[in-house]
């Protein structure tokens, strides 16, 4: 699958791949590790994302990375192929087939990360 990179100053966002999830890993953790501390007991379990999620992600070319040089400021999933839980809805679609597109898994490596990346 060809790699995908979009430059925006210094940084990069490009697909990720398995030789990332080393570093990948360690951004999850500390995501999970802030959401508990804040309150968040429900989102994302001790045991998600893992991975095999992350390798299944990165086989379908939907894991990203925001990154500059060598260092990893955030990961994300971004997929265009739709997600069950959307099949079905309280309400109704404004369509009979909807095209979503959604980003899931976004952790970011550092808290002042978010302010590099606007």
């Amino acid at each position: 699958m060809a790699a995908f990179f979009v430059h925006r100053g210094g940084l990069m966002v490009r697909r990720a791949n398995k030789n990332d999830l080393i570093s990948i890993m360690p951004i999850y953790d500390a995501a999970k590790s802030k959401m508990r501390a804040d309150g968040n007991m429900h989102q994302w379990s001790n045991t998600y994302p893992d991975e095999e999620t992350l390798l299944a992600d990165i086989a379908r070319g939907e894991l990203y990375l925001a990154c500059e040089d060598d260092d990893i400021y955030g990961v994300f999933m971004l997929s265009f192929s739709g997600e069950d839980t959307y099949k079905e809805i309280q309400g109704a679609w404004l369509n009979d087939e909807p095209t979503l597109s959604f980003i899931e898994l976004l952790a970011m490596a550092r808290e002042e990360t978010y302010l590099r990346m606007l």
